[in-house]
């Protein structure tokens, strides 16, 4: 049975335990599947997304109500790209990432991540916004 997301928020702001069980087993492989497109090493990807959901644990009492899916991709997206460049300039890897999709077409690592997160992952153009950290007019 697929549980809402809303519903594991609520579940997950009351500390259950179950609820926090629930909520890796519906969003990692959809999280595994944006976070490879970074960067083709399996394991690192699933290290990034166990440091996000241990994050997300830790920080649990403080959590306000947000959209988990989006919220969960840009904690991935960050932890991701400052991983990659631990020691040199954050913003550096922001301008200079690279995303891949299949099949391959001419267009920047931004807009292939942006068509991603539209027509694979079907999140709307504020929540897209939100994970790219963009303003609403580049979308």
């Amino acid at each position: 049975m697929l549980i809402s997301l809303v519903a594991l928020f609520t579940r997950l702001e009351a500390r259950e335990e179950q609820a926090y069980t629930s909520m890796i087993n519906t969003c990692a492989d959809a999280m595994f599947r944006y976070g490879i497109r970074f960067v083709p090493d399996e394991n690192f990807v699933r290290n990034c997304i166990q440091d996000v959901f241990v994050d997300l644990w830790d920080s649990r009492e403080k959590l306000k109500e947000v959209a988990l899916k989006p919220y969960l991709f840009k904690a991935l997206r960050r932890r991701v790209l400052l991983q990659q460049l631990a020691a040199d300039d954050a913003s550096c890897v922001e301008k200079n990432y690279a995303f891949t999709m299949e099949p391959d077409f001419q267009a920047t690592p931004a807009q292939k991540e942006l068509l991603y997160l539209r027509l694979y992952e079907g999140l709307d153009p504020d929540q897209i916004t939100t994970i790219m950290d963009l303003n609403r007019e580049n979308t």
